[in-house]
């Protein structure tokens, strides 16, 4: 070998290292930002809040007034308005400060499972924002709460239920800790019973006018059930991938593809990709039935006259969702490719066609985002 060859060898070795080096670190930057944006997506904050931010100082002294019921029930409603928000802000720190009191955890249980309902439901979404501090955290609230909530899964009040069912969801993706709490105590049963009853008996698209005003605690509902059911399968896959409740959700979630409204898709989209990263998905999702709803979602999305497609343009939505459909397709492949491409191209949805509108609503969306960066 001369040494010219040898140089490029050389050259071409350090090249790859570089490029390996860069991707990785790439990867790693992109990993951070899924991250950050899942742990934002997960707070539960109540928008009307205009109070300064509080300290942990006075987080600390807030726990002692909730501990103590100073104010009465008046005060302590203004205490958890509080607290709920400054959880939303600096969960981590504030929760930190807030456990640290001892009996403040006792508190939020002796409201959440209190007759007040108006403090019922306030106090759970401080439960569920206090998952944000951390695993550990999360586990001490899991093992006071979770019982009432699991008691409240089958509450009449809509406004609790949620209120409970985006608790869950917080608490489990806080840790598979916490979110063995929940699986002890039947959550993927109590789960698959709400989806059925709000979602398999009615049409949860939303309308418009009164009609919209009547629909929208069940479909509120709903999103939060799709909430909660993919955090939970979220952090199940990460301690058994092979849970057969997994796949049971999976049966009962896809009837509801063509009910919830379009703002609901990349929520129940997201649960299908997740329960496709689990084998113990096929028997649902490996069909042509399946397989072609998915197709269809995909040309709706891709479509410009579709409403689907004006809905989540308009929401920014479009590429997550795409992004969702084309990894379930790619997972459903990586369990019989060959049926799956099969079954792709007799359906006319080979996978070229998905690459040039794809990357048409990306560029569209960056500009768009750019445009409104401006102002």
């Amino acid at each position: 070998m001369e040494p010219s060859d040898c140089s490029q060898e050389s050259s071409t070795q350090v090249r790859f290292i570089l490029r390996e080096i860069v991707r990785k670190d790439i990867s790693q930057e992109r990993k951070k930002q899924r991250e950050a944006a899942l742990v934002g997506r997960r707070h539960i904050q109540d928008y009307g809040f205009d109070g300064e931010k509080l300290k942990p100082s006075d987080i600390e002294a807030l726990a002692v007034r909730l501990k103590k019921k100073q104010g009465g029930r008046e005060g302590c409603y203004k205490d958890l308005y509080s607290l709920q928000s400054a959880l939303s802000y600096s969960g981590k720190i504030n929760g930190a400060a807030f456990v640290k009191v001892d009996g403040a955890i006792a508190a939020l249980v002796r409201d959440v499972s209190g007759k007040d309902s108006s403090l019922q439901v306030r106090a759970t979404y401080c439960c569920a924002n206090l998952a944000l501090a951390g695993p550990d955290i999360g586990f001490k609230v899991s093992k006071a709460v979770v019982p009432y909530l699991m008691n409240h899964l089958q509450s009449m009040n809509q406004i609790l239920l949620e209120a409970s069912l985006r608790a869950i969801g917080s608490l489990a993706a806080s840790g598979v800790q916490a979110y063995k709490v929940m699986e002890v105590q039947g959550i993927f049963q109590r789960l698959i019973s709400i989806m059925q009853q709000y979602c398999l008996s009615s049409d949860l698209k939303l309308a418009s006018g009164e009609k919209r005003k009547v629909k929208l605690q069940s479909y509120q509902v709903m999103e939060a059930a799709l909430y909660a059911a993919s955090h939970c399968v979220n952090t199940c896959l990460q301690d058994n991938p092979k849970l057969p409740e997994i796949g049971e959700i999976a049966m009962v979630s896809i009837p509801l593809l063509r009910k919830v409204d379009s703002l609901a898709l990349p929520r129940l989209v997201y649960l299908y990709f997740l329960i496709s990263c689990s084998e113990v998905s096929d028997g649902a999702f490996l069909n042509e039935d399946f397989l072609l709803k998915m197709i269809l979602l995909l040309d709706e999305t891709l479509m410009v006259e579709t409403e689907v497609h004006n809905e989540l343009k308009t929401q920014g939505l479009t590429v997550e969702v795409i992004t969702f459909i084309v990894r379930i397709l790619g997972n459903l492949s990586c369990s019989d490719v060959e049926w799956v491409n099969g079954a792709l191209h007799v359906h006319d949805c080979p996978w070229s066609p998905i690459v040039d509108p794809l990357k048409l609503c990306i560029e569209q969306e960056v500009i768009a985002n750019a445009s409104n960066s401006m102002y």
